[in-house]
């Protein structure tokens, strides 16, 4: 909200008051010996000087002119009351009666700028005719003073009707609003004060006339209420539900700014976005005996469309930076990609079961406007087990710790066991021989026995032959071996 105080020029008095000292004790009818004539200095009812304190400083130079003579600088005294010419000027009749007028300062134009307490002082205009009124015409702009926090501006003017006129100018980039009166809400008078609240809005200009010609007086203060200034950026994201072909799944996300209630053009504004918290609950998320994650890891989370791809361990990450991968343990993948610039963002995840916070945050026209959202990614492929691996064991272990131990001598999927099937390893498994996006690397599982970079996992399938099927999570990779290897890792489905 914009305030826009308006004061229009005042005069010293209403009318020069003239005094003479006369003194007709010798009876003379008309005479008058040697009597000086005095002018007085008083406020009108009780006006004042706009920027000054209500008062004179003593010094400065009035101009009077008298009976329509030529103009004689008169000096205002040490009292402040009294104004002393340059060149004594004498009554010559007690019975004289003179026309006067006076201005200050001695000359002095319209100022265009008062954009500053002094230039706001030099634009001060003060007369004091005896008849007729100051008034102008014209066309110009003037630049305010600015004070105070709510963007309040303040102003001398010249009395005239402003009405249906551009009278206020508000320049918002390179948009121009104008306020013209309606009848009787600018017709300017002398000695008064004219307070405007606007508020700004994408249709136009919302004005108030709050004081209408109030008078300006001594002392008199204008109290404006500031009505905050709302700047929103408001974040919508779309996208984040299931996963795609269990892969991963993509978010997009798209701000809109608003100032008070309305919407703002972003255009080539660039946006900062900022991923400020993740977290996942999942029991699957982290592995004591493999890369621990926190809750707040951003491992598998990604700028752009293009879900991460990860072959082997890597560490815990907290922030959106770096190369995937990095932590040593056979790793691989690209940068995790820079957020976008634009009022559109995009964010794919391969593990699911993740809370995002997102910030954004963009400056228009000097302004900044900022906003938050939370996205909610769906269930993954890693939501299809129990909870993170438990160890390297045999395949009779291994389903016991989950369920059965199963029967080595029976062929085909063993359900009782609740070990994985086949497919559902490979959807967590790195890229290659029928593997995905590596979500187990991001959730940070263990490798086996060996530590080779294969990541060995029992499923619950045999041959009946005393073998059971391996998944390797490094590339999705099948094999069989003994159901008496203690080499590769059990994990549980429910």
């Amino acid at each position: 909200m914009k305030h826009i105080i308006l004061r229009t020029f005042m005069g010293i008095a209403g009318t020069a008051m003239l005094f003479a000292a006369c003194n007709n004790d010798d009876g003379d009818a008309g005479a008058l010996r040697a009597t000086p004539l005095q002018l007085a200095t008083q406020m009108d009812a009780p006006q004042t000087r706009a920027s000054a304190n209500n008062t004179w400083d003593g010094g400065e130079q009035v101009m009077v002119s008298i009976d329509n003579a030529a103009a004689t600088s008169f000096t205002v005294a040490a009292d402040k009351t009294t104004l002393t010419p340059a060149t004594p000027i004498y009554w010559t009749l007690a019975t004289q009666s003179l026309t006067a007028r006076a201005w200050y300062p001695a000359a002095w134009t319209m100022q265009a700028d008062q954009s500053t307490a002094a230039k706001l002082q030099e634009a001060d205009f003060l007369f004091a005719p005896t008849t007729g009124t100051l008034s102008g015409s014209g066309s110009g702009e003037i630049a305010p003073l600015k004070s105070g926090s709510a963007d309040t501006y303040t102003a001398l003017l010249i009395p005239r009707d402003m009405t249906a006129a551009n009278f206020i100018r508000v320049a918002i980039g390179s948009e121009d609003y104008y306020y013209k009166p309606a009848s009787g809400e600018a017709n300017l008078a002398a000695g008064s004060s004219y307070t405007y609240n606007i508020l700004v809005k994408k249709t136009g200009l919302d004005v108030t006339v709050v004081n209408n010609g109030a008078q300006w007086a001594a002392g008199s203060n204008d109290t404006v209420t500031a009505v905050p200034l709302v700047l929103k950026l408001i974040l919508a994201s779309t996208g984040a539900g299931a996963f795609v072909s269990g892969n991963s799944t993509t978010a997009t996300i798209t701000a809109a700014a608003e100032r008070n209630g309305n919407s703002v053009a972003i255009g080539a504004n660039p946006v900062t976005w900022t991923v400020i918290n993740s977290s996942i609950t999942a029991a699957w998320w982290g592995d004591s005996g493999g890369r621990s994650r926190t809750s707040g890891a951003m491992n598998g989370l990604a700028w752009g469309t293009t879900p991460i791809s990860l072959h082997g361990y890597e560490d815990t990450r907290t922030n959106m930076s770096g190369v995937v991968g990095s932590g040593g343990g056979g790793g691989t993948g690209s940068a995790y990609a820079s957020p976008d610039t634009g009022a559109t963002a995009t964010l794919t995840d391969i593990v699911g079961s993740r809370q995002v916070e997102l910030r954004a945050e963009v400056t228009i026209n000097g302004e900044t406007y900022a906003g938050a959202t939370t996205i909610n990614f769906g269930n993954g492929p890693l939501s299809e087990f129990k909870r993170a691996p438990n160890g390297s064991k045999n395949w009779a272990n291994a389903g016991s710790n989950c369920g059965d131990a199963g029967n080595p001598n029976n062929t085909g999927y063993q359900p009782s066991t609740k070990l994985p099937r086949q497919e559902q390893l490979q959807a967590v498994a790195g890229s290659g021989n029928g593997g995905r996006q590596g979500a187990a690397h991001a959730a940070g599982w263990r490798d086996d026995t060996n530590d080779s970079g294969w990541f060995l996992y029992w499923i619950g399938e045999a041959n009946g032959t005393g073998n059971a099927r391996v998944v390797n999570l490094g590339d999705g990779g099948t094999g069989w071996i003994s159901v008496s290897n203690d080499i590769p890792v059990a994990v549980c489905v429910p």
